[in-house]
């Protein structure tokens, strides 16, 4: 804890530092967003690094720097920073239009899980929609980046491609209807969190459908 920048208090207990005026930060490193949360890591092979994701634009970049385990800052910084999460196709969609409000956003949580080789890393939880101001406008009902798939993504190139999809048309694209449907908010996805085993079994959590999926062998493990 201590890279992370701490009071250590009489009693060996400690408190974190924090360098803003207006809220606490749970650090003084990359990892403290900037808003009293964390930084969302992202598995790495490496035991002795973590890597963690910040957004960009609108939420869309979602950019990549390893960090050492003790919450420092490697010395050789430029070489840490590995720039998006999928490089192709793009994640930083943007604005419709020059100087417009209305965005082309990437929404929801990112989940991720390696392949046992350690070469590919699946990727689940993200959606596309059109925002204005922050608020969801229209959610995408086709497309690459649409709700309801898992990609596989080649950690060397961060190329992506669609790995496990349900049908678009059973997708809640209205945003008030997807709370329900869901079963929790509206930033939710389809597909929620994956997980991968030794034998390469992919298990996705399906909360449209609320069941658990082996995609590989198409077994419905809970739901």
């Amino acid at each position: 804890m201590r890279g992370w920048g701490i009071n250590i208090k009489p009693d060996g207990t400690y408190t974190p530092k924090f360098n803003r005026l207006t809220d606490p930060s749970l650090t003084t490193t990359f990892l403290d967003t900037g808003t009293g949360g964390m930084a969302r890591l992202f598995p790495t092979p490496e035991k002795n690094r973590l890597s963690l994701w910040q957004t960009g634009f609108e939420k869309t970049t979602f950019n990549l720097m390893t960090l050492n385990t003790d919450g420092t800052i490697p010395e050789n910084l430029a070489e840490q920073m590995h720039g998006p999460l999928v490089k192709s196709p793009s994640l930083g969609l943007g604005p419709i239009a020059p100087n417009s409000h209305t965005v082309n956003s990437l929404l929801g949580p990112v989940f991720t899980a390696f392949t046992p080789d350690g070469k590919h890393f699946y990727l689940s939880g993200l959606y596309a929609a059109t925002t204005k101001y922050g608020s969801v406008v229209e959610i995408k009902t086709d497309g690459f980046w649409r709700d309801g798939q898992v990609w596989k993504v080649d950690l060397e190139t961060r190329t992506a491609k669609p790995f496990f999809a349900l049908d678009g048309k059973a997708i809640a694209a209205v945003a008030k209807n997807r709370k329900a449907a869901l079963g929790g908010t509206q930033s939710y996805a389809a597909l929620h969190g994956v997980a991968v085993d030794k034998d390469e079994n992919v298990f996705v959590c399906d909360r449209l459908n609320k069941r658990v999926i082996d995609v590989i062998e198409g077994r419905f493990l809970l739901g």
